[in-house]
């Protein structure tokens, strides 16, 4: 279900970043700079969605360690 949470969310992401993009070249406003920030910001995102999900089944995996050596 995280897996297909991720796909969702980055496809999401990779979508308002064409769509700021477009936008901005559509107003002829497109700045290197702003370029950066929304690359950056978009990559940070996504770093995030990608990692949660990993971050998460790690907690479990180490939780279920604990319970079962509890459970003895």
């Amino acid at each position: 279900m995280m897996k297909t949470f991720s796909k969702i969310s980055i496809g999401i992401v990779l979508l308002i970043y064409a769509a700021l993009i477009s936008i901005r070249i559509y107003q002829g406003n497109l700045s290197m700079t702003t370029l950066v920030w929304i690359t950056a910001i978009s990559a940070g995102i996504i770093g995030i969605l990608v990692g949660l999900p990993i971050w998460f089944a790690h907690i479990n995996r180490k939780l279920y360690e604990k319970l079962r050596r509890m459970m003895k």
